[in-house]
């Protein structure tokens, strides 16, 4: 039988949620209006989900660099997970900052295990809000994206022929080569319906990981249809849209309630998953449960 591990922390909010939104820009770059709307509601979410939370708005390229670092280089020894959202304009494999574009995989390489060894086995998520490319999804058949292989839309820098880099979550708006959509009302489809469906599941605690549900998310978001206006008819045109996401994540990782009175007569919280990441949150205390 697998060994149990109960590990207590009291502080609510322990796990940080670093939310970093570029939504005016130097350069030729549309502002990104109805971003502050993702602002609001990812706060209002992890903040449910008993994450402290960071928001940084309208960073250069030095400034992105610098915060990704100064958090990589954070005590996560105590901290169940670590959560990153990068929300500006992007192509393919960079994002915008103010003044700049950034290659993700430099940012994200600040997290690897062998240069801060207090996230070795913690999830490290990231959920990247932006641009891929500048295919338009009709949902009609598709057109030929060229020699382009299915290995050219992973994240090859996650792996390599000498080293494979568990415990990362990469969540995009959208695959590779494709536009991300967002309300200049409502804020972004992608982030709003992943709040949605994470506050949705952490109030049901049905038991479903965060693949499953984002699974789901992907499902509500490809059966809706975005209008896109289209400069040289003058006309909007009917668009759709599908997430995508890459995981190297070795065990499975959700948002559940516990009942109080359960966990004090228990010494341990049974569940049907072999190796199982618990965050959960009674009144201060955050609990986290590995099977």
């Amino acid at each position: 039988m697998d060994q149990r591990t109960v590990s207590v922390m009291e502080n609510e909010g322990l796990s940080l949620c670093l939310i970093i939104n570029n939504m005016e820009f130097k350069l030729c770059l549309k502002a990104r209006n109805g971003a502050e709307e993702d602002n609001s509601k990812l706060k209002e979410c992890f903040m449910k989900l008993g994450f402290h939370v960071v928001i940084k708005r309208n960073q250069t390229c030095e400034e992105m660099k610098k915060v990704l670092k100064e958090n990589s280089k954070q005590d996560h020894s105590k901290r169940t997970c670590f959560v990153c959202v990068l929300m500006s304009h992007g192509d393919n494999g960079n994002i915008f900052a103010t003044d700049g574009e950034i290659d993700i995989q430099e940012l994200i390489s600040e997290f690897y295990e062998d240069c801060h060894p207090s996230l070795k086995e913690k999830p490290k998520l990231f959920f990247i809000q932006a641009c891929r490319g500048e295919y338009f999804d009709t949902g009609k058949e598709a057109k030929s994206m060229g020699e382009t292989s299915l290995s050219q839309l992973e994240p090859a820098f996650l792996f390599n022929k000498e080293r494979v880099y568990p415990g990362f979550l990469l969540a995009y708006a959208t695959p590779q080569g494709f536009v991300a959509h967002r309300s200049k009302c409502r804020g972004s489809h992608f982030i709003q319906q992943m709040c949605k469906q994470f506050m949705k599941e952490f109030d049901s605690a049905t038991g479903q990981d965060i693949l499953h549900q984002l699974t789901h998310v992907h499902r509500d978001i490809s059966n809706t249809d975005f209008n896109h206006f289209d400069c040289c008819t003058f006309s909007n045109i009917r668009m759709k849209q599908i997430p995508s996401f890459f995981s190297t994540l070795n065990e499975n990782f959700l948002w559940k309630k516990v009942d109080q009175k359960a966990v004090a007569e228990t010494p341990y919280i049974i569940t049907q998953h072999k190796r199982c990441v618990i965050i959960n949150i009674i009144g201060k205390k955050c609990i986290k449960v590995i099977l």
